[in-house]
């Protein structure tokens, strides 16, 4: 099932709940999402579950439908440029170049 069906099935569950004045807390609606997500999201899924309670729960869904369309679109890009990698579109990094030092000259 893809990632915005379940995320909208299981928003629509928690509705219900709600509706009949039986609430789930944000923790208990954060675990049922990592639960029922499916093995190609384990990876992330043991990344993530120390850090749970850092999370809002539509931070969570927005996170997780991002990853789930970041792949296609990445492809969608790389056939768009002929299929050439980003790193052939872009060029090479200049020599010298540090991205730490451009980042620390600027103050952030």
């Amino acid at each position: 099932m893809p990632c915005f069906t379940y995320i909208t099935t299981l928003s629509g569950l928690a509705m219900n709940f709600v509706q009949i004045d039986k609430a789930k807390t944000d923790t208990e609606f954060k675990v049922k999402l990592f639960e029922g997500l499916g093995l190609e999201w384990e990876t992330m899924v043991l990344a993530l579950t120390s850090m749970l309670d850092n999370f809002i729960v539509d931070s969570m869904k927005v996170m997780l439908l991002a990853q789930e369309v970041m792949p296609s679109y990445m492809f969608a890009q790389e056939e768009a440029a002929g299929g050439a990698p980003l790193s052939v579109l872009l060029g090479e990094t200049p020599v010298g170049y540090s991205l730490v030092a451009a980042v620390t000259s600027r103050g952030h």
